[in-house]
């Protein structure tokens, strides 16, 4: 699978968790078709937990993030969330993408900038492609 996303939003998202004091969180909004995810829009949302190396959506947010994407005919592909280390999944990571499975979890290092996607799938992990698109 290949996840095409703008630079600008990648760029926009990288400041946000070299910047934060905790741990950034939000969701990627498109569309999948077949083995290509197009991201149209990366949308922050707030970390309840206020930690530097966990985080929890607000289940109210989450439906109406879910309520406007699907009112523009599109879906929450999958999440987006900062790590202080290496972008790679933690174990609790893990535990939550097998929850939602086929969706795409990307994972930016608030150190280096570093970022990586993955996607939990019925036979195991797997690391997918990020392309970066510049301009629309």
């Amino acid at each position: 699978m290949i996840l095409k996303v703008k630079k600008d939003q990648l760029e926009r998202i990288r400041a946000d968790a070299k910047a934060s004091r905790t741990e950034t969180c939000g969701f990627i909004i498109g569309r999948i078709e077949g083995d290509r995810a197009t991201a149209v829009e990366l949308k922050r949302a707030r970390n309840l937990l206020d930690s530097p190396v966990r985080f929890e959506i607000d289940p109210e947010e989450f439906l109406k993030v879910l309520r406007a994407a699907e009112d523009k005919g599109m879906e929450i592909i999958g999440f987006y969330h900062s790590h202080p280390s290496y972008p790679s999944p933690s174990a609790e990571d893990e535990r939550f993408m097998f929850l939602w499975p086929d969706r795409i979890w990307l994972i930016i290092s608030s150190v280096s900038g570093a970022v990586k996607a993955f996607i939990a799938r019925s036979d195991g992990m797997e690391e997918i492609d990020i392309q970066e698109i510049v301009g629309d």
